[in-house]
């Protein structure tokens, strides 16, 4: 969804309206997603993360912590994404994840709330923005997500930039 440029002339509408950012994952495997379209910037994991792997797409110093994508916090049918906003957010609103099973007849959608940082070893709902402007979000009861071969995932995230 593009936005056309809008000057606002109440000030106060320009850094609280948020924006809407969407990432379709395309599901190919068991645990496996290609974005739609190709290009798109995102690091999408079903699994727990290393610190070096997060440090390393974002190029930051643990901006955010592996204890917060760890094994316990992506278990079953759970999912993160790490977004690298090149320190443009500078408040994240909410997050949204959608799934569809490849015939469109089943769908799971869960939803968060920002929170100041991501919990430790904790599956949960929640998203925040990173001291560097880049953005976490990690999803869990997304029944039978792990075990899809196909089907689509669509995340929103409402962030308003700096």
């Amino acid at each position: 969804m593009s936005q056309t440029s809008l000057v606002y002339t109440n000030e106060k509408h320009l850094k609280t309206q948020p924006r809407p950012l969407e990432f379709r994952l395309q599901i190919t495997a068991a645990k496996t997603v290609s974005l739609v379209p190709v290009g798109a910037d995102c690091l999408v994991a079903f699994d727990a993360l290393s610190q070096a792997a997060i440090d390393s797409y974002l190029g930051t110093s643990s901006e955010f912590l592996a204890a917060a994508l760890d094994a316990t916090a992506l278990g079953a049918n759970e999912l993160a994404l790490l977004v690298k906003m090149n320190g443009q957010c500078a408040k994240l609103v909410g997050a949204k994840a959608e799934y569809w099973t490849a015939d469109g007849a089943t769908v799971v959608a869960v939803s968060s709330a920002a929170a100041s940082a991501l919990t430790a070893s904790t599956a949960k709902n929640e998203c925040a923005v990173g001291s560097a402007g880049n953005i976490a979000v990690k999803f869990k009861d997304l029944t039978g997500i792990d075990a899809a071969t196909d089907g689509q995932i669509l995340v929103t995230l409402y962030w308003v930039a700096k």
